[in-house]
């Protein structure tokens, strides 16, 4: 018995002599906790290339390393910079840091940067409170006045007039498209208004210079950021609310962005577009009499010549109107509900329709009178690259309206852009090389969707 009380008292010790010292590791850290403090911390604003940080940190306890964390927009993902210390002749840990915004490491203007400091010390890491940095183009005296609900329009110079007829458009844009999408875009976006190429073209991704010197971009978005470029020019209520579907067609998809193919995603924004052209018509309804109507399987990605690029715009919007017409929005939104779960296009199709791609696009080729197609490859390919934009589409063309191929145009469209899965890149824009070399100028819209 005694034996037995003897093991008791040892195990009730035990546990209150871990007990002590979890709780003096506790009390150990919390002190250290307690006594750091950030004293002062600014921002430096380096567009288009960095965001400098810097930190005064008063500091009890050893500072050994710190790290900037930061996340963006959506904070989908959130990356860390390592920072650098230093003392300061007050005692005080001086840590600087800095976020590359350029080159390889973009990030649009109009991005907004939730950053923490957090440094080490020999009782743990210790996090700094969570602030928010909203980083733009620093050439221009931004103005915000012009926003409803969760969209800010950025503008400079006279054309509030014009700020406001973007927001309009997307306010449009948002309630014909939420029933197709099954989403609404409640997270902040960022409208950035330029007045014109000049303005614009040095925020947009590397380009190569030949070809920079004749692409005009009019809009492009970004889904993870939660911004979107419209250039206040041409059709800015076609571009901007094509761009905005694509904000809302990212939110759909969730996190598996890379499964919904080009044709879909262009086709849908399209689909949205308030004020589209008529080139994409012209093109359809060219390759209907041409007999050259792509299967959607070659229309998963860019095409290999600018003729094709062209048309994919043209099918895109044609088979998306097509779905949504004959089997309602709420099929096209439960779609994307699967999408966004992980399922491929095929068998998200397959679950919302009870029918695969190959029948879905055979129905579609039946209504131009076309033959049906066996391609058991159909839908299944996501989107890997970028597409470049012409004009944009109107209405449905039929057989009898076919006209020669055309050539892209130097007076814009409805405002189009291209479904990027990664930043624009120089070999993106030399599928329209050979239609430049005919016409001399072309517009195309570009747009930007992180995965």
């Amino acid at each position: 018995m005694a034996s037995i009380f003897r093991i008791k008292v040892f195990q009730i010790a035990l546990v209150l002599g871990i007990s002590l010292v979890a709780t003096s590791l506790f009390i150990s850290h919390t002190q250290a906790q307690s006594s750091i403090t950030i004293v002062s911390e600014s921002v430096q604003n380096g567009w288009p290339d960095k965001l400098d940080f810097t930190f005064e940190v008063q500091s009890a306890a050893q500072i050994n390393d710190a790290r900037l964390n930061y996340s963006l927009g959506s904070g989908r993902s959130t990356a860390f910079t390592k920072g650098e210390v230093g003392k300061l002749p007050s005692g005080n840990t001086k840590v600087t840091a800095t976020i590359k915004t350029g080159g390889t490491s973009y990030q649009p203007p109009g991005t907004l940067f939730t950053y923490w400091l957090s440094v080490g010390t020999p009782a743990g890491d210790i996090e700094g409170a969570h602030k928010d940095y909203l980083y733009l183009d620093s050439r221009f005296d931004w103005k915000t006045d012009i926003s409803k609900e969760n969209v800010t329009i950025l503008y400079h110079g006279p054309v509030r007039a014009r700020a406001q007829l973007v927001l309009d458009s997307i306010a449009e844009t948002k309630v014909n498209m939420s029933p197709v999408l099954g989403v609404s875009v409640d997270s902040p976006v960022r409208i950035i208004l330029y007045n014109n190429v000049v303005e614009m073209q040095p925020v947009l991704p590397f380009v190569s210079v030949t070809l920079g010197s004749t692409l005009i971009t009019e809009g492009q978005a970004y889904g993870e950021q939660g911004v979107t470029f419209v250039l206040g020019q041409s059709n800015v209520r076609g571009v901007a609310s094509h761009e905005f579907t694509h904000l809302m067609v990212d939110k759909a998809a969730g996190t598996h962005g890379g499964l919904v193919p080009s044709w879909l995603n262009e086709g849908l924004a399209e689909f949205g577009n308030l004020d589209p052209g008529v080139e994409y018509d012209k093109s359809l309804a060219n390759a209907l009499r041409q007999d050259h109507i792509l299967p959607i399987s070659q229309l998963a990605a860019r095409q290999g010549n600018a003729e094709d690029a062209i048309l994919l715009y043209g099918q895109g919007r044609s088979i998306v109107k097509f779905m949504v017409n004959t089997y309602g929005p709420d099929k096209m939104a439960q779609i994307f509900k699967n999408i966004s779960s992980g399922d491929v296009l095929n068998k998200a199709v397959t679950k919302a329709y009870g029918f695969n791609m190959i029948k879905l696009e055979n129905n579609w080729r039946a209504t131009l009178g076309l033959p049906p197609i066996t391609d058991t490859g159909l839908g299944l390919a996501p989107t890997q690259a970028p597409i470049p934009t012409v004009p944009l589409l109107g209405s449905q063309p039929t057989q009898a309206a076919a006209s020669p191929t055309p050539k892209p145009s130097a007076n814009g469209g409805g405002g189009g852009c291209t479904a990027l899965g990664e930043h624009a890149s120089t070999d993106v824009m030399m599928l329209a090389l050979p239609a430049m070399l005919a016409s001399g100028a072309i517009f195309v819209r570009r747009r930007k969707r992180n995965k």
